[in-house]
């Protein structure tokens, strides 16, 4: 596993984690291997949704930059998400919620990182200062958790699978796995 290095306050450097369970399935691929095949249409795509006010108020709170896109997108992308959850847990009960505790505690541990040694008053702002990398850490963590996994379809093109992570990681940030609840 790798470690994520801290200077003055913010994540630097390339965070590089390593499975050595090479030859077990994961439930991300098999999430994956389904929402990857669902053919979005840009009509879909280009479906404007409004947030409801508490993502909305979340996407400030934690200060967003470059993944504010991908979460004010993720509106159009949750119901495919949640059909997806729904076939993968008929044969598998626990697979939303595994990959939810595994995207959970890979935040909680980069969060533990990051606020080590710093002052209850400053926590928020390193977590904002820092909340794109940290979306960076968790989708790289789960790009290769998928590259480890025994059950990823081979077929799956590289940006399916990319788009696919990044559905996911709006899920768990609307779901309040990932960065702060404005209202806790």
């Amino acid at each position: 596993m790798g470690v994520i290095k801290i200077e003055a306050g913010k994540i630097v450097g390339d965070v590089k984690i390593k499975n050595s369970l090479r030859t077990n399935p994961t439930c991300l691929g098999e999430v994956v291997n389904k929402l990857a095949k669902i053919p979005i249409t840009e009509e879909e795509e280009n479906f404007n949704v409004d947030l409801p006010f508490e993502i909305a108020d979340k996407i400030t709170h934690n200060d967003l930059g470059s993944y504010k896109c991908l979460i004010e997108d993720y509106p159009v992308y949750s119901k495919i998400l949640e059909d997806v959850y729904s076939v993968v847990i008929q044969h598998n009960p626990r697979a939303k919620s595994i990959l939810w505790k595994r995207i959970r505690n890979k935040y909680r541990q980069i969060k533990g990182e990051l606020l080590k040694g710093c002052a209850i008053a400053e926590q928020m702002d390193l977590i904002k200062e820092n909340s794109d990398k940290i979306i960076d850490i968790i989708k790289e963590y789960l790009l290769e958790l998928l590259e480890s996994s025994k059950n990823l379809n081979g077929d799956v093109p590289l940006e399916a699978i990319e788009e696919s992570v990044e559905i996911i990681i709006g899920d768990a940030f609307v779901n309040c796995k990932i960065l702060e609840n404005p209202n806790n």
